[in-house]
């Protein structure tokens, strides 16, 4: 009869301790491996120094010059801002840091590639951001009737708009706190605060009359009595008679000698004007008048 006694192994006690010396290692080596790639990234440098280039004009410098392709998509960076770049030997890093800071722009390295996005907005900038909206109302005078042609612009901006036949007027993505100033010829100037339904805005005629002058010339008043040439006047009151909205064109048959074309089928749009036809062939030469308004001459094309 045979005994065989088996010897006991101590491999696994004994290996243990150099294998978990062996990962430790490893994960030592691929973390030094990261950061030197990481560092390598941010150790390339760029000189660049142009006033008022753009995003793309930079990117393709930094390609140039560090080996790294931008990669970004023409809605990412289409809103036309423009940076002043002034880099001496600057790390790459940096350089990005400081032209994307106000762009609303992020980026990522990955390997030589340099990603772009848009920076997500956050629920603080969307709390405070503007509020707009869309504004439509009417204009119409004292007894309802609905004013065509009046001017309705926002106060401090130079948006502007006009009513049409009807006296509708629409605007779109107005800031919510604006101001709306609606004026019209011989009627009070109307300041309302912005509100998406603005319903029907009723105008007050302007109080008062205006005196009885003639204008010699241009540049000095005379009595009608000692003046040695025709004069005509024309009151407010003879302008609201006629459903037009250029007060030159309110002038046709009133004023005798004086002949008024419109030069377009447009609300408000220009006239011409010409005083006891034409006497000349040459379309230079003229009976054009001259209108002075404080002094100030202007041509007859109103």
């Amino acid at each position: 009869m045979y005994k065989i006694y088996a010897k006991p192994t101590r491999w696994r006690n004994h290996h243990v301790p150099k294998i978990l010396l062996i990962m430790k290692l490893v994960t030592v080596l691929m973390i030094a491996m990261m950061m030197q790639v990481s560092a390598a990234s941010f150790a390339q440098k760029l000189t660049l120094k142009v006033n008022n280039i753009d995003l793309q004009q930079l990117f393709k410098e930094i390609r140039k010059q560090t080996g790294y392709a931008v990669i970004y998509t023409a809605a990412t960076i289409n809103d036309g801002k423009t940076i002043d770049a002034n880099y001496n030997s600057t790390p790459l890093d940096e350089v990005l840091n400081n032209s994307l800071a106000n762009q609303n722009l992020i980026y990522e390295i990955d390997g030589k590639n340099i990603i772009i996005t848009r920076k997500a907005t956050s629920i603080l900038d969307k709390i405070f951001s503007v509020a707009t909206i869309n504004i439509r109302g009417r204009i119409a005078d004292q007894n309802g009737t609905f004013l065509p042609g009046a001017t309705v612009r926002i106060k401090g901006t130079g948006k502007r708009t006009q009513s049409d036949s009807e006296g509708n007027f629409y605007f779109n993505n107005i800031d919510e706190k604006a101001i709306i100033i609606v004026s019209f010829i011989g009627y009070d100037q109307v300041e309302l605060p912005a509100n998406s339904e603005m319903g029907i805005i009723r105008m007050n005629p302007i109080a008062g009359q205006l005196q009885e002058v003639t204008v010699n010339k241009g540049y000095y008043t005379e009595n009608q009595k000692l003046a040695t040439g025709n004069t005509v006047t024309v009151t407010a009151k003879d302008i609201e008679k006629q459903p037009v909205l250029n007060p030159m064109l309110a002038l046709q048959g009133r004023v005798a000698g004086l002949q008024i074309t419109q030069t377009s089928g447009i609300v408000n749009g220009p006239v011409n004007m010409l005083i006891r036809g034409r006497s000349s062939l040459n379309d230079i030469v003229g009976n054009s008048p001259l209108f002075v308004v404080d002094g100030i001459p202007f041509q007859s094309a109103l």
